[in-house]
């Protein structure tokens, strides 16, 4: 598994770099006026938009463009929010977008932020798997169509023989929540979530990673996705292209600048010491890079586990144009 993760770490280096020099002739044209509404939720895998933000890429890329954004938890509440027109751009895991596509949902793929695991992170230190969990463990994670619940699906129906076995014990709760329950000790006995919350969690005294999801579906995969509709792809196709342009160049910055990354990551509120979010920034587990990889993979475990109706057959389904001849998988 180091192997592949350094060789698609390699890749997405070269292509983000690729996408942050080349020339932007939208950037000729004043967008005085037009503004764009984003949804950004909580952790270290949206840090590629914090960046874009907080260095003001987009303004770059699309001069006098306004910026607007609310935080949301869960892909239902982004999708919804898509629909509805109240955001333009939104960010979730992969696997709610999978399922928004086979809905028939007008939800695609703009670009993938990273590939990144998901731990599932208890204080029951004799727990060894999901198979010790008992019917009265409670798990948080950001809710039941979150990436992290399909995750666990397809982790139960493996070990379980049962892909619904503990869909009642699954508490939605946004990741900064979820963290202060966990540390409590009572209801919340795990919580399924990401960097850093997962570090923090694993680091403190008698706590341990009870699952991870590299391990469940077989590899490293694209954990956070941006994405908007057709409408807005279709009928904003000059602001469409400008974040495009603007996401690759701050993953670009992420890997080139860390140590700014960092400082970055600290101003959305994350109180982790910066060595910490350095590290976790420069980990191997994880990979900076817009080109989603693991789609067609988890597809098949959420087909196999009745998420989905049909299976995906091409990763093309769930992705805009931009990314079609990208090495994705």
């Amino acid at each position: 598994m180091r192997h592949l993760v350094g060789r698609i770490a390699v890749v997405g280096l070269v292509l983000a770099l690729v996408a942050a020099v080349v020339p932007d002739a939208h950037a000729q044209k004043n967008f005085s006026g037009d503004t764009v509404k984003f949804a950004p939720q909580f952790g270290m895998a949206y840090l590629p938009h914090f960046v874009m933000i907080e260095k003001k890429l987009l303004e770059k890329h699309l001069p006098g463009i306004k910026v607007t954004q609310i935080r949301i938890s869960g892909g239902g509440g982004v999708t919804e929010q898509l629909l509805s027109g109240n955001i333009d751009i939104g960010y979730m895991g992969t696997a709610p977008c999978i399922k928004a596509g086979d809905k028939g949902v007008d939800v695609k793929i703009a670009l993938a932020l990273e590939a990144m695991p998901m731990k599932l992170v208890t204080w029951k230190t004799e727990y060894n798997g999901v198979k010790d969990l008992g019917p009265n463990d409670k798990i948080a994670m950001p809710g039941i169509t979150s990436f992290q619940n399909t995750v666990l699906t397809i982790a139960a129906h493996r070990t379980l023989g049962n892909a619904k076995a503990l869909a009642k014990q699954v508490v939605g709760l946004p990741h900064p929540d979820a963290e202060i329950a966990l540390r409590s000790k009572k209801e919340i006995v795990g919580h399924f979530g990401q960097l850093p919350f997962q570090r923090r969690e694993a680091a403190l005294p008698g706590f341990k990673v009870l699952l991870n999801s590299y391990e469940v579906l077989g590899g490293p995969h694209t954990l956070i996705v941006a994405v908007t509709t057709s409408k807005f792809h279709k009928e904003r196709a000059e602001v469409y292209a400008g974040f495009v342009a603007a996401l690759n160049e701050a993953i670009a910055f992420i890997m080139a600048h860390p140590e700014e990354a960092a400082d970055v990551m600290a101003t959305t509120g994350d109180k982790s010491p910066k060595a910490d979010l350095v590290a976790d920034i420069k980990s191997p587990e994880v990979i900076w890079g817009s080109v989603p990889t693991g789609i067609v993979s988890l597809a098949k475990g959420m087909h196999q586990t009745g998420q989905i109706s049909r299976v995906l057959a091409d990763w093309r389904e769930v992705t805009f144009p931009n990314l079609h001849d990208k090495p994705a998988n």
